[in-house]
């Protein structure tokens, strides 16, 4: 997909994107703490102490300064319905941070409005992704299919944004992924900048977290992580939707298996709760530090091989990376149902 020749603009949106990132999160480490928007722990917390929320704001300043310099060079820029579909996403999620635990019905309503404009805008893939044969052409399903992508990655992405650093370490694997594999400038340019914003953001919030992204970060970078790659040109959007979903196959795995198993068991799906796979693991004692990184240097090369199958259109190989995931998954889901501290020393029985 990629010659890869880009603008030293689109480099230079970068720099800005990862600075005002950082310098608002940094202000509002300190205003929302003034303000007293403090994320307060209880049983179904990862956290100890109460810690600002919110924090996704700061990632939003730097996304939209890194779009301001895009737009001042004549540089691709995502379509309007990206843009303002992230602004409601945004507001969306500011509000439930603000005024805390709105209606999931009228939440989960408003984020599938939002995807329908999208998908009613163009932005929709026409079949199905994953690789021949199954990506079979969806025809009139295609609108749905696509509000269903859209609304689930924005929910799992919030779902799983539940320790220090795993939302933000995610978003520049995944963001700097798709700007690898090229999907057209208006997709890579805004790849970038997503991955810019959360690298800047990020720094605040490796643990331990001076401030939470909150449900305007996560949403908001769920949002854009599942319609950029429908900004690459009409044919290639089910491939490049198919290579996003493997560079955010943790998130989705683990939140569509936890929402599966907790319905089976009879519990509501969308209630707080400490079962995700991850949070399994940190509450073996692993650190959130310790998770993040393991789980990231699980999905680098089923990033690389998944840019390597799509970028050499190779079909084999995209069915490799497919069958990657779920060899990898299996593995996920091992580690955190048995998890054993490789850190802890072993324990020396002495004789009575």
């Amino acid at each position: 997909m990629r010659e890869f020749s880009v603008s030293p603009v689109v480099f230079a949106a970068f720099g800005v994107t990862v600075l005002a990132a950082w310098l608002a999160t940094r202000w509002l480490v300190t205003h929302l703490r003034r303000r007293g928007m403090l994320d307060q722990p209880n049983e179904r917390s990862s956290h100890k102490v109460p810690t600002p929320r919110g924090g996704g704001l700061g990632l939003i300043v730097g996304l939209a300064a890194g779009w301001a310099v895009l737009a001042a060079f004549g540089e691709a820029l995502p379509p309007w319905p990206i843009l303002v579909g992230a602004v409601l996403i945004a507001l969306i999620g500011f509000l439930d941070d603000k005024i805390g635990d709105i209606n999931p019905l009228w939440r989960f309503g408003g984020q599938a409005a939002v995807a329908a404009m999208v998908a009613f805008s163009g932005l929709k893939f026409e079949a199905f992704p994953l690789p021949s044969p199954a990506g079979f052409e969806t025809g009139w399903f295609s609108i749905p299919l696509t509000i269903v992508w859209i609304t689930g990655v924005v929910n799992f992405y919030n779902f799983l944004d539940g320790i220090d650093g795993y939302a933000g370490a995610q978003a520049v694997l995944a963001g700097g992924a798709l700007f690898v594999l090229g999907a057209g400038a208006a997709a890579d340019n805004s790849a970038l900048l997503v991955a810019g914003a959360s690298a800047g953001f990020l720094i605040h919030n490796w643990q331990p977290a001076m401030i939470f992204m909150g449900d305007v970060g996560s949403t908001t970078l769920g949002f854009l992580l599942a319609t950029i790659p429908l900004a690459a040109p009409p044919p290639e959007r089910s491939t490049t939707v198919f290579a996003m979903a493997m560079f955010l196959w943790f998130f989705l795995s683990d939140g569509l298996y936890t929402m599966a198993r907790r319905t089976i068991q009879g519990e509501k799906p969308w209630t707080s709760h400490r079962s995700h796979l991850y949070q399994l693991w940190t509450q073996a004692g692993h650190s959130h530090e310790g998770v993040v990184v393991r789980v990231m240097l699980m999905a680098l090369p089923l990033s690389v091989l998944t840019i390597a199958a799509v970028v050499r259109k190779d079909l084999f190989l995209q069915w490799m990376a497919a069958g990657l995931a779920v060899g990898l998954f299996i593995l996920y889901r091992r580690l955190a149902a048995n998890p054993k501290d490789e850190e802890d020393e072993p324990v020396i029985q002495l004789p009575n």
